[in-house]
């Protein structure tokens, strides 16, 4: 019988979400303001009956009155974004709850709950260039906002470091580096520009095996990392954790700075990198014995 029937569903007409009686106005705080949505009149019948509707392009949001009202915590919508940092770094600063997730694998995602408390989440694969970059939450660089990549090790096959030098990278992580670079935080560009001043040779957004860091210093083996609020989070300290784990495993000493503390004491930050950032001494080779003789002594 199966295989008489025919799929008839073509595409999603429209999404509706639960509101309380009289929450218009709230609700376009979030679903317009924050979100971007376009507010359009409710038509026919329909306009009697509470609620209001949101379109952009082919998203159709339908806010509806339900009585008693309760608020979705589990059942969502799904959207695909351009920015998922960015979106939930401006859900965050507005009052709205927000929480990183990191189980899907491939993709940066956030849950932001609307505020009546319905859960939605946002979503955006990580380039990926052919190769398959475990999901870390990055940049919520971003950058997440942090430029954080997967945060899974690399599989012990695979060789690193490379002899003598750095970590090999992984596939993708090179695409994800520039993208990162071009999504860095304010907290990042203002080091940066610091940094630079240096002329110790960092590098920022650098890909170390499967990771994307903020910065490196390659010669001392230094990373450092720039911590935005997400970082609160007690599953994103855990994968900070094995990350941090990881690149001292390969040789790399790793420090941390909260974003605040870069805009608040940033010439403190620059001078505690500087110190950290320089190299080991060069071996020093023994005495010559003189002309005529072979040049060093080896024992």
């Amino acid at each position: 019988m199966g295989r008489d029937l025919k799929l008839m569903l073509r595409a999603i007409d429209h999404v509706q979400i639960a509101i309380p009686a009289g929450g218009e106005d709230t609700a376009r705080a979030f679903y317009r303001d924050l979100l971007g949505l376009t507010e359009v009149p409710k038509t026919g019948v329909q306009a009697g009956r509470g609620g209001c509707w949101f379109e952009t392009g082919d998203i159709k949001v339908h806010l509806g009155v339900e009585e008693p009202f309760r608020a979705n915590r589990k059942a969502h919508v799904a959207f695909l974004v351009d920015d998922v940092s960015g979106l939930g770094q401006r859900a965050s600063t507005a009052g709205f709850e927000t929480k990183i997730d990191a189980d899907l694998e491939g993709y940066e995602r956030i849950f932001i709950y609307d505020p009546f408390g319905n859960r939605l989440e946002f979503l955006a694969p990580f380039p990926l260039d052919g190769g398959r970059v475990g999901d870390g939450g990055g940049r919520l660089s971003g950058k997440s906002p942090d430029g954080v990549t997967a945060e899974a090790a690399p599989p012990p096959s695979q060789p690193f470091p490379r002899p003598g030098g750095r970590a090999r990278h992984a596939s993708g992580a090179v695409p994800r580096a520039r993208r990162l670079r071009a999504d860095m935080t304010v907290a990042e560009r203002v080091l940066w520009k610091e940094l630079r001043r240096l002329k110790m040779n960092f590098r920022r957004q650098a890909p170390i095996g499967r990771f994307v860091v903020d910065f490196v210093h390659h010669d001392s083996r230094l990373v450092v990392e720039i911590d935005g609020y997400y970082h609160d989070d007690p599953e994103r300290q855990a994968r900070d954790l094995q990350r941090t784990a990881w690149l001292q495993s390969q040789g790399y000493r790793v420090i941390r700075f909260a974003e605040n503390a870069v805009r608040d004491s940033l010439f403190e930050v620059v001078e505690r990198i500087a110190a950290e950032a320089v190299p080991p001494p060069s071996p020093t080779l023994p005495p010559s014995r003189g002309k005529g003789e072979k040049r060093y002594l080896v024992r």
